[in-house]
């Protein structure tokens, strides 16, 4: 019995999966649930991950087919299918019992097309799990998303996979009920790994920022589809102490620094506003967490899964997000925050005075506790082998923490 993981992308959670597979999934081979495991990436992934240095007791239970050829972007038509034929090739190539592909999102329309067409792809007695991240769950807004959600929705219906994990519980729930999915749906947690915490002072001294005073801030990379300026803005018009400090830890987009510097040099100059501006390491990251009384988990509007959040939840910091999809709904029934629209200045101030205001009260109850065991890396991989038919040795089957489960507490 063999098993084939195919990922066509790296870095960011294609590399987490797949650092978190490696370990797991060599346990199979050594006690002989299966015969053989082996891992798809490029050699660029393979090199990125430092295999040979961080590794080295897995080699001799997986293989790695580093023979994937690259593919430069993932949204264009003719790069998912180059990626849908990367994924036929390396099948018929590695011939696997089962098949896991950890970002399904950029073949499966291709597939579904074919499928549709009736022009065959993947073989007819293939196992395939696929992993979906993105999707709608009726919360469109406008004809573009209305088309997308249609587009999304004909992928799902069908393409091949044997069966579809969703990563966002919000388009999960929406699914499960489809009659025309039954039996296909499933969900899977994004792993968050666990890690040591620190309190407050000590991850401030790690960071080198004052460890008096509280602090509200983002931390991870600060791209553009993070509202950075928004969340500067109502930092500075908000009625907040003097000690209270917006700490930005993590490589900042160049336009956004220059509105920091332009147009709020006091709130720098005062040493308010605390630029870490470059690539955390791991524990810098959990530091970056632990030092804060409120993650600022500013995203603009979108139905993705926010795995900030989900960070932000394991350092036991309770959030401010915006009041849409995943990051709403969680903020909603686990009860770990403040949610607004992030682009309402006015609704901001008064979200982040709140919430600095009321941090101190903020406690894990059963219902977050359940959703940080739901996100354990040790749950991911026992829910990909719960859904492969049996695979999961039966010592594991009942360590599967469910979605279910975790709304199960939402009542009890």
């Amino acid at each position: 019995m063999k098993i084939q993981v195919f990922e066509q992308f790296y870095k960011g959670h294609h590399s987490n999966y797949i650092e978190i597979i490696i370990p797991e999934f060599s346990r199979l081979v050594e006690r002989k649930l299966v015969e053989e495991v082996i891992i798809t990436i490029t050699k660029q992934h393979f090199d990125f991950l430092k295999i040979h240095e961080r590794f080295p007791e897995y080699s001799k239970f997986i293989t790695f087919d580093i023979s994937l050829p690259e593919v430069s972007s993932k949204s264009s038509l003719d790069n998912r299918k180059q990626v849908a034929a990367n994924l036929l090739n390396a099948v018929n190539y590695v011939k696997p019992n089962y098949l896991i592909s950890t970002s399904a999102d950029y073949q499966s329309l291709i597939f579904a097309i074919q499928n549709y067409l009736g022009i065959k792809s993947l073989p007819n007695d293939l196992n395939s799990l696929g992993i979906f991240h993105y999707g709608y769950s009726g919360a469109t807004n406008g004809i573009a998303d209305y088309i997308k959600q249609l587009v999304y929705s004909f992928t799902w219906k069908n393409c091949n996979c044997s069966r579809l994990l969703m990563v966002n519980p919000v388009v999960y729930e929406a699914l499960v009920q489809d009659r025309l999915l039954q039996g296909r749906i499933g969900i899977v947690p994004d792993p968050v790994p666990s890690s040591v915490l620190f309190d407050k002072e000590t991850a401030r001294k790690m960071l080198n920022i004052p460890t008096d005073g509280k602090y509200v801030g983002f931390i991870g990379a600060m791209d553009t589809r993070k509202a950075i300026p928004e969340l500067v803005a109502a930092f500075k018009n908000a009625k907040l102490s003097s000690d209270t400090y917006l700490l930005l830890a993590g490589k900042l987009n160049s336009k956004y620094r220059q509105i920091i510097e332009s147009e709020f040099t006091e709130l720098l100059n005062q040493g308010r506003i605390i630029l870490l501006d470059r690539f955390l390491s791991s524990t810098e990251l959990i530091a970056g967490f632990c030092a804060l009384d409120v993650t600022a988990v500013v995203q603009y509007k979108r139905p993705n899964l926010s795995e900030n959040i989900l960070k932000a939840i394991a350092a036991q910091r309770p959030v401010i997000a915006d009041n849409y999809g995943h990051t709403g709904m969680i903020i909603e029934r686990f009860g770990v925050g403040w949610s607004c629209n992030l682009t309402d200045h006015e609704a901001l101030v008064l979200t982040l005075e709140k919430g600095l205001a009321e941090s101190d009260n903020y406690v894990l109850n059963t219902k977050t506790e359940r959703l940080i065991e739901f996100h354990r890396p040790d749950n991911f991989v026992n829910t990909l082998l719960y859904n492969l038919n049996g695979l999961l040795p039966s010592d594991s089957i009942n360590q599967v923490k469910t979605w279910e489960w975790v709304c199960d507490s939402e009542t009890t």
